[in-house]
């Protein structure tokens, strides 16, 4: 007799491993930028933290102040049992510093012994360095760093408050996710991308457009290149792209000196 497919063994444990192949990705593609201004932002899982940091010797303490661009008393007000203001995540935290400045090694409260999150410097192309290839004001206006947010307009938030809870928590867990991503568009017309995973590729305007085109990503054997359209607003400060549905805009901001 035939094993279902659901019931196979076999089957079971190749879609264990991929999820697991999966996690293992999403895990690794934790990044922390320090800013100016003793800032910092820690991309984690679809949550991005951000907040400021102070050094003494070679101990750092980050304070965070949002996640996922809400402040500890705006997740309270969203969640009635408090539990947003008490996530480790919303805690101050102790890391330290490397001899070489080369590594950041998070500590464990809950056991000291234990080594938490390490950070890696990684080498940084810097910007002046690279070729100049872009022609025009519009693609030299838009050279530069991006952060991403998803924008549901009213009149979906108000479907989804009368609607289905599970479909609303979907909709909030998306939004959520998408507050990490961010965007750099180099001035030799190539761009990273993270929206979860990493993407690499070019990028050139056409018309009110930018179009970016993907040449690689964290799973480089299946991910096939692709397009991505996004338009330029008036002023360059912004672009944008709609869901196929029409429901929801990716918009990613442009970092002002």
């Amino acid at each position: 007799m035939a094993i279902p497919k659901s019931a196979d063994p076999a089957s079971t444990d190749k879609n264990a491993q991929a999820m697991a192949d999966m996690m293992l990705k999403m895990m690794s593609n934790i990044k922390l930028r320090i800013g100016e201004g003793n800032t910092y932002k820690i991309s984690m899982m679809g949550m991005p933290l951000e907040g400021h940091y102070a050094i003494n010797g070679n101990m750092i303490h980050f304070v965070p102040e949002k996640a996922a661009g809400k402040t500890a008393d705006e997740w309270r007000k969203l969640d009635s049992s408090g539990r947003g203001s008490t996530t480790p995540e919303m805690q101050p935290t102790d890391a330290l510093l490397s001899s070489d400045a080369q590594t950041i090694t998070f500590l464990n409260k809950d056991d000291p012994k234990a080594q938490g999150l390490v950070f890696r410097r990684v080498a940084v192309i810097e910007e002046k360095s690279r070729l100049l290839t872009v022609s025009g004001d519009v693609e030299k206006q838009l050279v530069g760093h991006f952060d991403g947010t998803i924008v549901i307009p009213q009149s979906e938030k108000d479907r989804l408050a009368k609607g289905d809870e599970k479909e609303r928590q979907a909709a909030e867990a998306a939004q959520m996710m998408m507050e990490s991503m961010d965007l750099d568009l180099h001035q030799d017309n190539t761009f990273e991308m993270n929206m979860m995973v990493d993407l690499a590729g070019t990028w050139k305007v056409s018309g009110n457009q930018i179009i970016l085109t993907t040449t690689a990503s964290a799973d480089a054997q299946s991910q096939k290149p692709r397009e991505m359209a996004f338009t330029i607003s008036p002023d360059g400060k912004t672009i944008s792209a709609r869901d196929p549905k029409g429901e929801s805009s990716i918009v990613f901001t442009k970092d002002q000196p």
